[in-house]
């Protein structure tokens, strides 16, 4: 076997997939697919398993709708119609001798057209005479996709929900109440924050949603990934060693995964053993040599790159601080010192955010105020969001609440051994 289908990370693992008994994830997925009447709310950290424990029980009775694929209304029902393979219109054929005028309509980007026997119509596209009598009836995307699902009793699952715009948001949750009172099982994957979304998109789904918490991996949870995946490939690695990997993972399964598939390039191993191999722990040097290699293997330095230099600024100065090290840096590399030095934890107060600031710069010099730190990590996320495309950002600030949120783990990672160990 191959270490790359032992250890797979960014993709549904099939040997070390651990299933976190203890918590009845998968049990709490069942009842509700049996149960139905709601929508299934799972939540839980970027690349904490949210979606691959989704994909494990439901499988092929699913279809998957990436939330940040949508930009419009439309897209949403488009992208059900095509991943149901329904045609666009449904034909019915009469040998009876007939003219017809046919005129073309089209609404939601999809056309539709209406066929009107032995008359003509206004604005029609033309009239034709023979002995078939043609039908062709054409339902919005929004009716076809709903009668399409409850048809094939498929589950609607919607990732990265909460990447869809809120008036989308609404729309999308509005239109499913009646489909899920109808059997329509609709299960929601989106981050703690913005968990819930889609009870305010609606009030009427109050009491009409479950919500599902994926809890924080432990970090015996994350070391049963590595005893799960070395057997296959008749590696004994020292519980040291995967220890600190556990460690280093940010709760993240998928870093797990990437360090053990890294640990066995790092050892020459990229397939089965003909026989066992002990593996003594790393040493703190060759550890720190190790996760420094790794951390521009996961994570370009261009989103750091990106998020230091901030957005164009025209006839305006940036504010310089001079740091303990007598470097001298803008607010925007100052802000990720400051989340680098938290650990960096995955959320993060604004006043907590700024008395770090504070810490790291020269004796004397003064942090930004609250003020100018909510403006830098607004355009922070702006320029975070824009990177991402249809994934999710590194980063989050939430204006409202005052709270910044790392949400990817490499990020966090990437930080860690690339700013606050330098």
């Amino acid at each position: 076997m191959l270490a790359s289908e032992i250890f797979t990370p960014g993709t549904i693992p099939k040997y070390t997939y651990n299933p976190r008994k203890t918590h009845g994830l998968e049990e709490q997925v069942k009842d509700y697919l049996v149960t139905g009447g709601s929508a299934l709310v799972v939540t839980g950290p970027t690349k904490s398993g949210k979606s691959v424990l989704i994909d494990r029980i439901v499988g092929t009775s699913g279809i998957v709708i990436s939330g940040g694929k949508i930009q419009r209304y439309g897209d949403f029902w488009n992208d059900v119609i095509t991943e149901l393979d329904l045609p666009v219109s449904q034909i019915q054929q009469k040998n009876v001798e007939t003219t017809e005028t046919v005129e073309g309509i089209t609404e939601g980007g999809v056309s539709m057209f209406i066929a009107k026997v032995g008359g003509s119509m206004k604005g029609s596209s033309g009239t034709t005479t023979g002995k078939t009598d043609i039908q062709i009836r054409g339902n919005s995307p929004q009716s076809q996709a709903i009668n399409g699902l409850l048809d094939t009793r498929k589950i609607l699952v919607i990732d990265d929900f909460h990447y869809i715009k809120p008036s989308i948001q609404q729309i999308i949750v509005r239109s499913l109440k009646n489909p899920i009172l109808r059997g329509l099982r609709v299960i929601v994957i989106a981050v703690p924050h913005k968990a819930f979304d889609i009870i305010r998109g609606e009030r009427e789904m109050t009491g009409r949603v479950r919500d599902l918490k994926i809890p924080p991996w432990t970090q015996t949870e994350l070391i049963e990934i590595a005893h799960f995946g070395f057997p296959f490939l008749k590696m004994s690695v020292s519980i040291e060693t995967i220890t600190s990997f556990a460690n280093e993972s940010f709760q993240s399964p998928n870093l797990m995964q990437e360090f053990c598939l890294n640990f066995c390039k790092m050892s020459g191993v990229n397939q089965t053993l003909e026989k066992e191999i002990i593996f003594e722990k790393l040493s703190e040097e060759n550890l720190i040599a190790f996760y420094k290699r790794i951390r521009k293997q996961v994570m370009h330095s261009d989103e750091f790159d990106r998020l230091a230099s901030g957005p164009k600024e025209h006839g305006r100065e940036r504010t310089k601080y001079k740091f303990s090290d007598d470097k001298i840096y803008d607010s925007y590399v100052g802000v990720l010192l400051a989340i680098a030095k938290t650990g960096p934890k995955d959320k993060i107060k604004l006043n907590d955010l700024k008395k770090v600031f504070g810490s790291l710069l020269k004796k004397g010099e003064t942090a930004p105020n609250s003020q100018n730190l909510s403006r830098v990590l607004t355009q922070m996320t702006a320029i975070a969001k824009k990177n991402a495309g249809t994934g999710n950002p590194v980063i989050d600030w939430e204006k409202e609440t005052s709270q910044l949120f790392v949400l990817d783990p490499y990020f966090s990672f990437y930080l860690k051994w690339e700013v606050a160990q330098n």
